[in-house]
């Protein structure tokens, strides 16, 4: 990181990765690793949950190297020059990972529900392992039911790509969807481990720890799911406001801009972006959200999310998310980009223009409304012995407001006919007005313009309704449970 804790994060990282091979380096010396005479049989519950590790090694190594492709072309592109290009991030993250994470995901949820059947060592099924089986086939109905009831599609079309026999020959057809052998998964999971803790547990709390756990995983599963799949993004961009070339077309149409204390309707919701407050390193963005009663329109509900983002000079907008938490649901709100007001500058410009005229300004329009002899003063200004000319100015924002702004040009007749300018402000959009001369044959004037860079207060955020997202954080607080009462067995027994 930039924020002071690079030193931290390597002491952290080092630590305990001399620590893990400090105690394995023991463990060799010390001949406490056993070895197997032979290799595990294809029955036995060690075997499997072999195979299990490998499933989770393959998700963290797919994890891994995608997240770190950074780090990959610092080494072999930019150091070391071992690639000629660098390695392309996925262009669509989500799809990338689903397409392994989901089919790993698959195999640990089936394995988790049926290892538990399975005997230590002797590779032997016992029979208990009917109860794996008949939690099978229920598994497939409560997920057929719950499918249908969550509007999760059963199939999904499959493409083949011939064309490399001939030219457009493509195979399509409809199978199984990945979704709804992935939810049969994670049912089987937490049913599969139900029943082993009904049937064959029983009152043996010694094997409670490792079903407990499995339960988790299993829930947990269920919940990364649900609320991936039925996800729902509020923040539809419905006014087509073209973001800029930093945001995708996706991202263009997920994403709203919210001007400081200006409501704008998302979803059942009224949000309001009402200012920043800074708590170094952190920027808190205010979003108030307000739902009513369609019916009435009274206030049903109201709340307020604070999104924070950091704002790195070498990694950009670093965004964390706020969330508003249901029984059901999730609102899960961050912001996409804010203004960059580090850099203002004032900037001056001429025009000169006759009555009737406009000319633009970076973020309005003046129209020279009238010549006035009989301009307004200041309350001290001495007017004796001096020609006066008002400008009348009419300043209209592409809003539609509109301000009234009056220079005025002077002439000193006693003192040799020499010429000033009395300025005019209009405070709200930082222009200040003066007039540098007028033309007498042709009535034109010429105008100097002061503009006062403001800084402005927007956010681009996303927001995001997560539904049953409980069921992930119930999930590993069970996992964690059933880890600690296996820790304490082992350490009581």
């Amino acid at each position: 990181t930039d924020e002071g804790l690079e030193p931290q994060l390597l002491a952290y990282l080092t630590f305990f990765l001399v620590l893990g091979f400090t105690l394995l380096a023991i463990r060799i010396v010390k001949k406490q690793i056993p070895s197997q005479p032979k290799e595990e049989d294809i029955g036995s519950r060690e075997f499997w949950m072999f195979l299990g590790t490998l499933v989770l090694l393959l998700s963290v190594i797919q994890m891994t190297f995608t997240t770190s492709i950074p780090v990959w072309n610092l080494i072999f592109h930019d150091q070391i020059h071992l690639f000629k290009d660098k390695i392309a991030p996925p262009e669509n993250a989500v799809a990338h990972y689903n397409s392994i994470q989901i089919w790993l995901g698959m195999i640990a949820g089936f394995l988790t529900g049926l290892i538990q059947f399975f005997a230590y060592k002797t590779g032997r099924m016992p029979a208990t392992v009917k109860w794996g089986v008949y939690s099978l086939f229920v598994s497939i109905l409560f997920a057929v039911a719950i499918a249908a009831l969550m509007h999760i599609d059963f199939t999904e079309p499959h493409v083949i790509d011939l064309t490399r026999f001939s030219n457009n020959l493509f195979i399509k057809f409809p199978f199984i969807s990945s979704y709804f052998l992935f939810l049969i998964a994670a049912i089987y999971a937490v049913l599969g481990n139900l029943a082993y803790l009904i049937f064959v547990v029983k009152n043996n709390w010694k094997l409670l720890g490792g079903t407990v756990s499995h339960f988790g995983f299993g829930l947990f599963l269920v919940g990364v799911l649900i609320s991936q799949d039925k996800k729902e993004v509020i923040s539809l961009n419905r006014q087509g406001i073209n973001f800029g070339k930093d945001f995708k077309f996706s991202e263009k149409m997920e994403n709203i801009l919210l001007l400081k204390d200006s409501m704008l309707v998302m979803g059942n919701y009224e949000v309001t972006y009402t200012g920043e407050t800074e708590q170094k390193p952190n920027h808190f963005f205010t979003v108030n959200y307000v739902r009513r009663d369609s019916a009435t329109g009274s206030v049903i509900e109201h709340f307020e999310l604070k999104p924070n983002a950091q704002i790195n000079p070498k990694m950009g907008l670093i965004a964390n998310p706020d969330t508003k938490h249901y029984w059901t649901k999730d609102v899960f709100t961050h912001v996409s980009s804010v203004p960059d007001n580090t850099n203002l500058k004032d900037t001056m410009s001429s025009a000169e223009v006759s009555v009737k005229d406009s000319f633009h300004l970076k973020g309005a329009t003046v129209t020279i409304q009238s010549l006035n002899p009989r301009p307004h003063l200041p309350g001290n200004f001495d007017s004796n012995g001096k020609l006066l000319v008002g400008i009348d100015l009419e300043v209209r924002t592409p809003a539609k407001k509109s301000y009234q702004a009056e220079p005025v040009f002077v002439i000193d007749m006693s003192n040799g006919n020499s010429t000033s300018s009395i300025p005019s402000e209009v405070k709200d959009l930082g222009l200040t007005f003066n007039v540098e001369r007028i033309d007498p044959v042709s009535k034109k004037v010429m105008l100097s313009i002061h503009e006062v860079e403001k800084p402005v207060d927007f956010i681009i955020m996303k927001a995001i309704v997560f539904p049953y997202i409980n069921l992930v954080w119930l999930g590993g607080i069970i996992t964690f449970l059933g880890a600690l009462i296996s820790m304490f067995r082992r350490i009581f027994s």
